[in-house]
Formats: C-alpha cells, sequence, structure tokens
C-alpha cells in the first residue's frame, strides 16, 4: 500500500501521461471519453512497462533488470514517455536506498542509474523494490495497474470538468478485469512486449512542444 500511495515522493503528480493534450483538443471531455483514455494508458502500460517488471522481479539480478531497462527504453517512442519513466524511476531509485539500505540489488541498481549507466524506468526500480520487500508478481501488477490509473485520473481532476466520486467510479469499472489481465501479462516474455498506441504517441507528441504547463512535458 505504501509503494502504491499517490503521495509517494517519485514525482508522478508531475504528469498526465498527455491526458492535458487530449483534454486541450476535446477528445477527452466528460466520463465515457476519459474512462476510453484510461482503458488505452493502462493497456499500454501493461504490454510493456508491467511486462519489463514481472520480467525482473521473476529474474532477481541485475543483469537481467539492465537488460529489461533497455528494452523498455527502446518501446517509448514520444520523449515525455521517456522523461516521465525515468524520472520517476530515478526518483524511487533513490527512495528504495533510505527504505532499504542494507539491499545490495538496490545499491547495484541505484548506482548504475546515478551513474548513466542505464536509463532507470520506474517499472525496473519498483520491480527490484519490490523484490527486496519481499513482495510477488500478482502485488507488483496491481501497483503497476494502480499507478498508471491514477496518474489519468489525478490529472483529470484538473483539467476535464469531473468529479472525484467520477473518477473513483472509473477506476473501480476498470478493475473488474484485473484478474484476466494478470493472468495474461504475467505469461509473456519480454520479447512479446507491446508498445503500440498511436493516439497516445500523437497527444505525447503534441504535449511535447504544446503551450501547456499544467504538467512537466
Amino acid at each position: 500500500m505504501q509503494f502504491c500511495d499517490s503521495a509517494l515522493p517519485v514525482g508522478g503528480f508531475s504528469f498526465s501521461a498527455a491526458l492535458e493534450s487530449a483534454a486541450g483538443y476535446g477528445v477527452v471531455e466528460d466520463e465515457p471519453t476519459l474512462k476510453s483514455y484510461a482503458q488505452a494508458t493502462l493497456n499500454q502500460m501493461l504490454k510493456s512497462d508491467c511486462v519489463a517488471a514481472l520480467h525482473t522481479l521473476r529474474k532477481g539480478n541485475i543483469e537481467e533488470a539492465l537488460l529489461a531497462d533497455r528494452e523498455l527504453t527502446a518501446c517509448k517512442l514520444s520523449a515525455e514517455q521517456r522523461l516521465m519513466s525515468t524520472r520517476m524511476g530515478r526518483k524511487l531509485a533513490e527512495l528504495s536506498l533510505i527504505l532499504m539500505p542494507e539491499e545490495e540489488l538496490l545499491i547495484s541498481w541505484a548506482e548504475r542509474v546515478k551513474q548513466g549507466l542505464t536509463s532507470g524506468n520506474h517499472a525496473i526500480s519498483q520491480a527490484l523494490l519490490f523484490s527486496a520487500a519481499g513482495l510477488g508478481q500478482r502485488e507488483l501488477f496491481v501497483a503497476q495497474s494502480y499507478g498508471s490509473l491514477s496518474i489519468v485520473l489525478n490529472a483529470a481532476l484538473r483539467c476535464v470538468r469531473i468529479s472525484h466520486l467520477t473518477t473513483q467510479r472509473i477506476l473501480q469499472e476498470l478493475s473488474h478485469s484485473a484478474d484476466e489481465q494478470f493472468a495474461h501479462i504475467s505469461g509473456l516474455s519480454l520479447s512479446q512486449m507491446q508498445s503500440f498506441a498511436p493516439q497516445a504517441d500523437i497527444f505525447s507528441s503534441l504535449h511535447e512542444r504544446g503551450e501547456m504547463r499544467m504538467f512537466m512535458n
């Protein structure tokens, strides 16, 4: 629960997963369109970040973590997606050393991230932290899913005419397929990662070059 908390100081509140642009262009404007956008964002994350995270957790060593980090970076087409993932990942790597300062795997990972030897994606930092804490694949899947949705839904409260009650209903409805999604995603390998989400990539590109500044771009 601590690692899923939206108040965890890794900077997730600073990003909107390009929702700011989607709302600005009128594509997301109400509950149905927000739910659709949140679902698309979740699906993209599960087929890329979550696959890499679960692989890292299963392998439990620095070599496989570095491999997963490289593969995941290659899946992120837009600069904004890479920025969000690496900013949060580096912050989480720093936090991990404060929470578990004696864990050799976390020390090794954080040192490589600090030296710029690897990108330091959030999904990989989270997987290594979960491994050190003795948490399993299902818990990591839940944290990844909740984190992805919370970024979009929390951002929606600031740039879409929507209420807290509505975002909670969307979160609840999208959680109904979690068991089915976990069964599928947990069986995928790194070579099966996918990142095809053209609409999200377009909005990320627009946000990178746009004048909207409520969220980091």
